[in-house]
């Protein structure tokens, strides 16, 4: 996802100069790796071990599927979500799953509060379209902040794993 995320950060800068880019790198990713998708890019600065913090600083997230679009919405950072699986990967995934939607937030809340971006449609200048939208749209920024206000009214306070704990414990000294 990076070479589109790449070309679409240099569409935003070209429309937005002076935007600044950041790369919360995750553990599992090397990070000559990276540098090496964002050759050719607009400068991005890579933040290792801070995910969380630079989601919350970001006005707009570009966010690859996965739980870090689940992470991002109940961060409260608008985000634009993409994914890319090959042409016979999407045709299974279409069989077997009945969902109109990938990413955390669109399937919790069951509507699409955040766009997606698949396959195709993963493109630097979609991606920046998508991403241009939120920047200049208070309204679209809103809107996927209140939605995920009620994301996070769904999924309860923080904490879950330790009450989760507590009830199991608890019902095995009722037992």
């Amino acid at each position: 996802m990076l070479p589109a995320m790449r070309d679409a950060a240099t569409e935003i800068l070209r429309t937005v100069p002076g935007t600044r880019f950041v790369l919360g790198l995750a553990p599992t990713i090397e990070r000559d790796l990276v540098v090496q998708h964002l050759a050719g890019g607009p400068p991005v600065e890579i933040v290792e071990g801070q995910t969380h913090a630079v989601i919350r600083a970001a006005d707009v997230g570009l966010v690859t599927s996965g739980t870090v679009t689940l992470e991002t919405a109940l961060l409260g950072t608008p985000m634009v979500v993409c994914y890319r699986l090959s042409f016979v990967s999407e045709l299974l995934a279409r069989l077997v799953l009945r969902v109109p939607w990938v990413s955390l937030a669109n399937l919790t809340l069951g509507r699409a509060v955040v766009p997606e971006l698949y396959r195709r449609t993963t493109t630097g200048e979609r991606l920046a379209r998508e991403a241009l939208r939120l920047l200049t749209d208070a309204g679209a920024r809103e809107a996927q902040r209140a939605a995920f206000s009620e994301l996070a009214g769904q999924l309860g306070e923080p904490g879950v794993g330790a009450r989760a704990a507590r009830l199991v414990l608890a019902q095995a000294g009722a037992a």
